[in-house]
């Protein structure tokens, strides 16, 4: 369900609004984290989505034999010491990884989230978070998204300002008008697509995972063990409650454009779709904790920076490892 929108002023900026848009994400941003915070996330992302190859490395790896062309200066003497013969510490090699975006565009992303703003909206305000972040620690970012109709694969951008400019193709793929959701579609042609070990944020309207749960969770699992992935599910807006924040006061299907009557939200349909709602979603939380792929699900731009806060507090660090 989508609710009707309200009445916004004409864009007369012309070329120069995107580039507006571009410094108004990074200010947000800065407003959200303070530079300790943004250091931590640097380090967490890092957490997230190390190096599989040993080397030159900060993260220990194992102990093992001295072979000839080793360093003699990672030699652990009293390991060493304990066995038979020379024993050296090997560690995880540093090394940059793209971060991908797996987006949905298809027209339900135009629905409201549970805060009122456009699930694209939010997406947006997820992505070039992240985007911002990566950025700080030299990966380059890029974008799949994809709909019943389409699959739109940006290449790996490093400048900040050019992966924006990806992000606000996107949103203007998402529309009204536009072709119903196939997020799998987007995530099988990631799946094949992309052979080297890739970080995948994955940004969805929580409905998608709800069509079949366990069929989502098979496709993640699969995906899961070549490559590193973190979840965020986006919370929709109960239609039938009755207020209806970000909106003028209607709720329209976005499937057919028919508006639902007022008589219909009410506290009692409300707290019976909550309740459906609230079922599937802990079936989600479940699943993902059964799989190991970190998730969190958001009401809107604000609450994902508070949850990822959080996360950076460290009280939810253990879901990320």
């Amino acid at each position: 369900m989508k609710k009707a929108p309200q009445k916004q002023k004409e864009n007369t900026s012309g070329n120069n609004a995107q580039n507006g848009d571009v410094h108004t994400n990074l200010y947000a941003i800065r407003d959200a984290f303070s530079l300790p915070t943004v250091k931590k996330t640097v380090g967490i992302l890092e957490g997230v989505h190390p190096s599989i190859f040993k080397g030159l490395g900060h993260d220990f790896e194992e102990f093992s034999a001295y072979q000839p062309g080793d360093s003699i200066k990672f030699i652990d003497w009293k390991a060493t010491a304990r066995s038979n013969g020379a024993v050296v510490k090997r560690f995880r090699a540093n090394a940059n990884t793209n971060m991908v975006f797996i987006l949905d565009s298809g027209k339900e992303m135009c629905t409201r989230a549970t805060s009122g703003e456009r699930k694209i909206d939010v997406t947006s305000t997820v992505c070039n978070t992240f985007a911002y972040l990566s950025t700080k620690r030299f990966d380059a970012v890029g974008v799949v998204a994809g709909d019943h109709d389409r699959i739109m694969n940006e290449r790996a951008k490093l400048s900040f300002g050019e992966i924006s400019t990806m992000l606000k193709r996107v949103e203007k793929l998402a529309s009204d008008a536009g072709p119903t959701r196939s997020y799998g579609r987007a995530l099988s042609y990631a799946s094949h697509f992309f052979q080297k070990r890739t970080f995948f944020v994955l940004v969805v309207d929580e409905a998608t995972t709800f069509q079949d749960i366990d069929i989502f969770t098979s496709i993640l699992r699969q995906l899961k063990e070549r490559h590193d992935i973190f979840l965020v599910s986006i919370r929709s807006l109960n239609p039938f409650k009755q207020e209806l924040p970000g909106s003028s006061g209607r709720a329209i299907d976005i499937s057919n454009h028919a508006y639902l009557p007022a008589f219909f939200r009410n506290e009692k349909l409300s707290r019976i779709t909550k309740k459906s709602i609230t079922s599937n979603r802990n079936s989600l939380v479940n699943s993902m904790k059964r799989i190991g792929v970190p998730h969190i699900d958001i009401l809107g731009s604000q609450d994902f920076y508070k949850k990822l806060a959080r996360i950076l507090q460290r009280q939810e660090v253990k879901n990320l490892k």
